[in-house]
């Protein structure tokens, strides 16, 4: 008996039990991506507890802190323990902020409802997902599920953070994340890692196209994944909280000057920095060097700043 592959037809589609094939291993593809995010357990909530900035909810595995820092900023943390545990921020100068009218609805037996005048924020109460809205009730974003993992590093106990939202119903583009070398523009479909390496200048600041930002505040080595399009993780290495600022613009504009308010106004250089720059492997001599400063010079152009390589070679002969 003679065994053929698969055909292809003349109008190049594929016989349909070989895409049925195709379909199926695709789709367990795509569920083995989600597998480890999708079956958490299931994380009720407990109790709510009313603050002044905001709300302290009780769950059934740690608890959930929403301040609210302005109409259009809520800092959202998530720990293990009640108190969170104290640490230098290097990051965020901005710890004081103004009262701001806010609504906290408990009412509801299946969500609660934490609101401003700009922003509003549904909690499930049957898996403390998080589902984020304009005051009109538009949906943002949403957060499914978050989680914090025992892992050792370097020899010393730590948690692994994680943040994760499944994205079948939103064509979203992400934007933003820092300096990276791989030419790319939107995020969405793509995983970088959030880390600081020669040419890679991480901040851990995502734009979206719907309209909100997220600052993830953590300084370890972090990692937003996108690469499958339908699951969006955003993961610390090293945590002692899952703790980030949800921000609402809606323009790109606001978004940034939001940024700025938490971070702080980043200072001009001097009008040093501003010119042409020049770089080079190398010089063969200090007269070079000097030729090439007073050929700009003679040409009128206002070169800034000469940077050169020095380079140590060895030979044996």
């Amino acid at each position: 008996m003679r065994h053929c592959l698969p055909t292809v037809n003349v109008y190049g589609q594929a016989p349909k039990t070989t895409m049925r094939i195709l379909s199926i291993s695709l789709l367990l593809l795509v569920f083995a991506s989600t597998a480890d995010a999708q079956w958490l357990p299931l994380n009720p909530i407990k109790s709510v507890e009313p603050q002044p900035d905001g709300a302290e909810i009780v769950l059934q595995t740690g608890y959930l802190h929403l301040q609210v820092c302005s109409e259009s900023i809520v800092h959202i943390i998530y720990s293990l323990e009640r108190e969170v545990p104290k640490r230098p921020d290097l990051i965020i100068v901005k710890t004081e902020w103004p009262k701001v009218d806010f609504k906290l609805d408990t009412s509801d037996a299946k969500s609660v409802t934490l609101a401003t005048a700009r922003l509003k924020i549904v909690i499930n109460r049957e898996n403390s997902s998080l589902v984020f809205q304009d005051a009109s009730g538009h949906q943002l974003a949403e957060e499914n599920t978050r989680s914090l993992k025992p892992v050792e590093v370097n020899g010393e106990k730590a948690l692994h953070a994680e943040r994760f939202v499944n994205m079948w119903g939103t064509q979203e583009a992400f934007f933003g994340l820092g300096q990276h070398q791989a030419g790319v523009w939107n995020y969405r479909g793509e995983a970088v890692d959030i880390s600081q390496d020669n040419t890679n200048i991480s901040v851990p600041m995502l734009l979206s196209s719907n309209g909100y930002g997220i600052f993830w505040n953590n300084g370890s080595r972090s990692r937003f994944n996108n690469r499958f399009p339908h699951a969006f993780y955003l993961s610390s290495e090293v945590a002692d909280a899952v703790d980030y600022y949800f921000i609402y613009g809606p323009e790109f504009d606001s978004i940034v000057a939001a940024y700025r308010t938490l971070t702080g106004a980043a200072p001009m250089f001097g009008k040093w920095a501003y010119g042409y720059w020049q770089c080079k492997n190398r010089y063969d001599s200090q007269q070079e060097i000097l030729g090439i400063a007073h050929k700009y010079r003679e040409l009128h152009i206002p070169l800034r700043r000469g940077w050169w390589m020095i380079c140590t070679r060895t030979t044996s002969t």
